[in-house]
């Protein structure tokens, strides 16, 4: 199907439309004007209609599933929603491609309709015919029609054919890509669990499992693990001086994750009716966990004041592979790992630490890690957040690129009753508000003035600055950005307006963090809304 639509596009059909065009503008060209602009402009629309069907065409090649026709919007809405991260990536390309396919199949059928129609204008055989017409007045010798009349015509046949090959060659190629799509479909693996038989497991049950764990890394012969050990160990005992009790929740030191995955809980998770879950983005790792305590404490405990006769709880989880982490985490020496690379000859001393984060958030920038990360996060949770009582709800904060990744993880079944997105470069891929599993009405959304995160053009751009490169360009795996107010999130104020204010620290001053109090415990009437 590839090479034919090629073949159209290169040669407007057949050799013999291109002879006939020869023909009909080296004596005539005055004449012949018109009609080869038609036909120059269908070129182009097949060539173009080639040129977006190749990304679809690699997909096919490579296995992946594909478009079907607009018909299918609901089976692309499904993969979106949870079937797997590489149908759900293909989802969004599927369905633009075929709205572009079929764009341009219009258009140039529509081309070659106007073509037809204006030689069957020159070749109406009327008393004194068009063609005639326009002969004499450009000066064109009468027995010179019959032979014009002649190429018109098979042009006119021409062009017949060639609309029936377009036809028949965007018919095939779509229908291919339903087929592929299909067969790809069937085989994806369900990803959310079945309501019937959720996965549970006890937070308590957890801990003790975890705590042995822990206690066998603390008398390990490998430094890394020792280490890893001894950073959760000082959160757990942290947790439990200014919460009074604590959890482990996940405890990663090794692979699949390069700096490991650790989540402590806060409070009586067990028997919670409200549970905050909060996560970082950009730099952030198991060693983080400590630095989030005290915040998320103070959210507790404004929590405990106005709803004293309900059980708070938090969990705080650093288990996905945020970008730019390992340098905190593994002591990465980041002067070398970057005059190493390919732009070291460009490189400054002074732009080393902004190269090292571009590479570091492009590798990072692919629907594959993003639904990566996701699943990693929902399947460590949501067999805990399954267990919790029946009527208990769940918050979660998601921080910078968490918001991503957390978003991501509520598509893949992670329960969630209401979310904070904090700094947020944009929530993947949830196209809305009520695109989510979550209540639109229960999602919130921070974001600082001058933050360039949560502003994601300016981010990009001042990357591009700092590595004296063209801008980065849109960077569709990061998802529409909550705070546009298309997006249907509900806007809570801030105040830092300093330039570059991304921190989480930045966001939660003590009005911000009884805001999420509030939200926490349902008490929406008393929550300080920013109007847009």
């Amino acid at each position: 199907m590839a090479p034919s639509i090629e073949y159209l596009a290169q040669n407007w059909g057949f050799p013999q439309l291109t002879s006939d065009i020869a023909d009909l503008s080296a004596p005539h060209p005055t004449l012949a004007a018109p009609l080869i602009a038609d036909l120059k402009n269908c070129s182009l629309a097949l060539q173009e209609g080639v040129y977006l069907c190749e990304p679809a065409l690699k997909h096919l090649a490579m296995g992946w599933s594909a478009p079907g026709p607009s018909s299918s919007v609901n089976k692309f809405e499904w993969a979106l929603i949870g079937s797997s991260s590489l149908a759900g990536r293909l989802a969004r390309s599927a369905a633009s491609t075929v709205e572009s396919v079929t764009s341009i199949q219009n258009q140039a059928l529509a081309t070659i309709g106007h073509a037809g129609t204006e030689i069957a204008r020159l070749t109406d055989p009327a008393p004194i015919s068009t063609l005639q017409f326009i002969c004499f007045s450009n000066d064109v010798p009468l027995d010179a029609v019959p032979r014009v009349t002649q190429i018109l015509t098979n042009l006119s046949q021409t062009l017949a054919t060639l609309r029936a090959s377009l036809a028949q060659a965007l018919t095939e190629l779509v229908s291919a890509f339903t087929e592929t799509f299909d067969a790809a479909m069937a085989q994806l693996p369900p990803v959310a669990v079945s309501a019937a038989e959720p996965m549970q497991q006890r937070p308590s049950d957890v801990d003790k499992m975890l705590q042995q764990r822990m206690q066998a890394d603390l008398r390990s012969s490998d430094p890394w693990r020792q280490s890893f050990a001894a950073t959760a160990e000082a959160a757990l005992d942290k947790a439990e001086v200014q919460a009074g009790s604590s959890m482990l929740l996940v405890y990663r030191p090794t692979d699949p994750s390069p700096q490991g995955g650790l989540a402590i809980g806060l409070g009586d998770i067990d028997h919670a009716e409200h549970v905050l879950v909060t996560t970082g983005g950009v730099g952030t790792g198991p060693k983080s966990v400590a630095g989030t305590i005290d915040h998320v404490d103070r959210v507790l405990e404004n929590a405990a004041s106005l709803d004293p006769n309900d059980t708070t709880a938090a969990i705080i989880y650093q288990g996905y592979d945020a970008p730019w982490a390992k340098e905190f985490d593994m002591d990465i020496d980041i002067a070398s790992i970057v005059m190493a690379g390919p732009l070291a000859p460009f490189v400054a001393a002074e732009q080393v630490g902004v190269v090292y984060v571009a590479e570091e958030i492009l590798q990072t920038l692919s629907p594959e890690n993003v639904a990566l990360q996701g699943q990693k996060m929902a399947s460590e949770l949501t067999p805990i957040l399954n267990s919790l009582p029946v009527d208990a709800d769940v918050l979660l904060e998601l921080h910078s690129w968490g918001s991503v990744v957390g978003s991501t993880a509520v598509l893949y079944g992670m329960p969630a009753d209401g979310v904070i997105h904090v700094g947020s470069p944009g929530t993947g891929m949830v196209t809305s508000a009520a695109t989510s599993r979550i209540d639109p009405a229960n999602q919130w959304v921070m974001a600082n003035k001058n933050d360039p995160v949560a502003h994601e053009d300016s981010w990009r751009k001042a990357f591009a600055k700092g590595l004296g490169i063209p801008a980065l360009g849109a960077v569709e795996v990061l998802g529409p950005n909550p705070a546009d107010p298309l997006y249907g999130a509900r806007l809570l104020p801030t105040s830092d307006e300093s330039f570059g204010a991304h921190g989480l620290d930045t966001y939660m001053t003590p009005a911000a963090e009884a805001n999420e109090a509030a939200i926490l415990t349902e008490q929406f009437s008393i929550v300080i809304e920013q109007p847009r």
